[in-house]
C-alpha cells in the first residue's frame, strides 16, 4: 500500500485531520478526525501518530482568522520589485502593526505596467505556533494555505462564484472573478442567526459589484436553513458544495465538515497548490546574521534609492518649469509673466484672472458635498483627476459603505460608481473599502 498523503486544517478552536490514499487521481479517504486545541495532549498525539505513519506529503492550512489579505496594485511587473515592495505595502494598508510576520502574495492581473496582486500576512507568532507543533511530532512543512482558500479546489468549472465556508469563528466568503480569487470576507454572524447572516453575506456580495453566477456553501455549520435562507437573499444561484467521483469514502457530513482538508488534498494530488500561500519553509528563512546583513544592505539602497528618486524629480520639475515658461511667453508675448502656470490656465479659460475655480479642487468640492453629514467615514487616500475617482478609506459597518456608494451615485457629475475590496479589518471593529468612479464631462452632466 502506497503511503498516504494528510491534511490538517488549524481553527480557532481544533484541528481537523484527513488521511487518504492517492491512486490515478482518486482520493480514498482512510480517517477523519477532528481535536480540540484545549486538549494538548490529545493534539501531541494525534500528530505523533500521525508522523509515524511516514505520510508522503502534509498539506496545512491556517485558520482564515489568523490572516490579514489585500488587493494591492503596483506600477511594475518584475518578481524582484514585488518581492521587495509587497511586504512593505501589505504593512503599510493594515490599520495597525502586525509585528513580526511572514507575507505571502500572488499575481493575479496584468496590464501593461501594471500588476494586481492578492498579498497574504500572518504574525509569525501564530505561523510560529503551527510549525513548532508539528515540529514536536516529526513533521515539517514548506507553506501554509489559507482554509477560506481551500475548498475551491472542489469546485468545478471557470466562471465567476463564491464560495461560503460556515465555521464558528472561522466563516468566511470568497469571491472569484475571472478565474482568479479576488476577495474574502471574515464573517461576523453567527450560524445560529441564518437570517442575520445570510442578510451580512447578501450585503457584501452587493458591495463587491455584479453578483457571481454561483454561490457554493459548505463547512460544519452549513445548516439546510441557511442555504435556503441564502438562496432567497442572493440573486445568484445557491448550491451545497458537493464531491466528485474522484474523492471515495467520505460521506455529505464528512464532505461538509472536512471540506478545508479535501481541498487541500484535492489541489496537492491535482499538481495546483492553492494560491496564494504563506511559505514558511527552513531553506525561505534566512539566518538571523545573514538578515542583519541584507537589512543593512537594503537601508542604504533605500536611502541611494531616494538620493536618485528626488534628484530625478527635482530634474523633472525644473525641465517642467522651463517648458512652462516658455510656452507662457510664446502664447502671452504682450504680457509680463509672473506665475506661468495660472496666467496660461486662464488664458485657455478665457478670463483675465483666475477667479474660475480650478477644476481638481471643483471636483474635490464635489466629493465633499456628497458625502452626507453624520456619515462616519475614515479617508485613507483619494486620488482623482479630471477623469476618474479613486477612494479608500474605513466605517464602522458595511451599511455606510453602500450609503457612500449611494450618495456618490446620486452626483450628476459622476457615473460607473461601484465598490470593491470590500471587508473587515484585521481587528474586525471596522469595514474597509475602496470606491471607484469616472467624472462625466461636463456635456454629459445633467443638470
Amino acid at each position: 500500500m502506497s503511503r498516504p498523503v494528510a491534511a490538517l486544517e488549524w481553527t480557532s478552536d481544533a484541528i481537523r485531520l484527513v488521511v487518504a490514499g492517492v491512486r490515478r487521481g482518486v482520493i480514498e479517504v482512510r480517517r477523519v478526525q477532528t481535536v480540540p486545541h484545549t486538549r494538548s495532549e490529545a493534539v501531541h498525539e494525534l500528530l505523533t501518530e500521525l508522523a509515524g505513519t511516514h505520510p508522503r506529503r502534509v498539506v496545512v492550512a491556517m485558520p482564515t482568522s489568523a490572516v490579514a489579505h489585500r488587493t494591492l496594485t503596483l506600477p511594475f511587473h518584475g518578481r524582484r520589485q514585488l518581492d521587495r515592495t509587497v511586504p512593505l505595502e501589505l504593512r503599510g494598508q493594515l490599520p495597525g502593526d502586525p509585528g513580526p510576520a511572514t507575507v505571502g502574495y500572488e499575481c493575479i492581473e496584468r496590464t501593461r505596467d501594471v500588476s494586481t496582486v492578492l498579498a497574504l500576512l500572518a504574525r509569525d507568532a501564530d505561523v510560529d505556533g503551527v510549525r513548532a507543533q508539528l515540529a514536536d511530532a516529526g513533521l515539517a512543512i514548506d507553506e501554509l494555505a489559507v482554509a477560506a482558500l481551500a475548498p475551491w479546489a472542489l469546485v468545478s468549472g471557470e466562471g465567476d462564484a463564491a464560495v461560503l465556508v460556515i465555521d464558528g469563528h472561522d466563516g468566511a466568503l470568497s469571491l472569484r472573478r475571472t478565474g482568479q480569487i479576488r476577495a474574502w470576507h471574515m464573517l461576523g454572524g453567527a450560524a445560529r442567526n441564518p437570517s442575520g447572516l445570510a442578510a451580512e453575506i447578501g450585503n457584501t456580495l452587493r458591495t463587491w459589484g455584479a453578483p457571481p453566477d454561483l454561490v457554493w456553501v459548505t463547512g460544519p455549520d452549513a445548516s439546510p436553513e441557511l442555504v435556503g435562507r441564502l438562496d432567497a437573499s442572493v440573486a445568484s444561484t445557491v448550491r451545497s458544495l458537493d464531491l466528485d467521483a474522484t474523492i471515495v469514502g467520505a460521506s455529505a457530513e464528512t464532505a461538509r465538515r472536512y471540506a478545508v482538508p479535501l481541498g487541500l488534498l484535492r489541489a496537492d494530488v491535482d499538481r495546483e497548490p492553492i494560491r496564494p500561500t504563506l511559505h514558511v519553509g527552513a531553506g525561505n528563512r534566512p539566518r538571523m546574521k545573514r538578515i542583519s546583513a541584507l537589512a543593512a544592505a537594503a537601508a542604504v539602497l533605500a536611502l541611494v534609492d531616494l538620493g536618485l528618486v528626488h534628484h530625478r524629480l527635482d530634474r523633472r520639475a525644473a525641465r517642467l518649469e522651463e517648458a512652462i515658461t516658455a510656452q507662457a511667453v510664446a502664447a502671452l508675448p504682450d504680457v509680463e509673466i509672473v506665475a506661468p502656470r495660472a496666467q496660461l490656465e486662464a488664458a485657455a479659460s478665457g478670463t483675465d484672472g483666475v477667479t474660475e475655480p480650478h477644476a481638481l479642487l471643483s471636483l474635490l468640492r464635489e466629493v465633499a458635498r456628497r458625502i452626507p453629514p453624520g456619515l462616519q467615514v475614515d479617508v485613507h487616500q483619494l486620488r482623482l483627476n479630471t477623469t476618474d475617482l479613486h477612494l479608500e478609506g474605513q466605517t464602522p459597518n458595511y451599511e455606510t459603505v453602500d450609503a457612500l456608494r449611494r450618495s456618490l451615485a446620486r452626483s450628476p457629475r459622476l457615473r460607473d460608481v461601484t465598490t470593491d475590496d470590500v471587508r473587515s479589518t484585521v481587528d474586525g471593529a471596522h469595514v474597509a473599502f475602496r470606491v471607484h468612479a469616472t467624472w462625466n464631462s461636463p456635456g454629459e452632466a445633467e443638470s
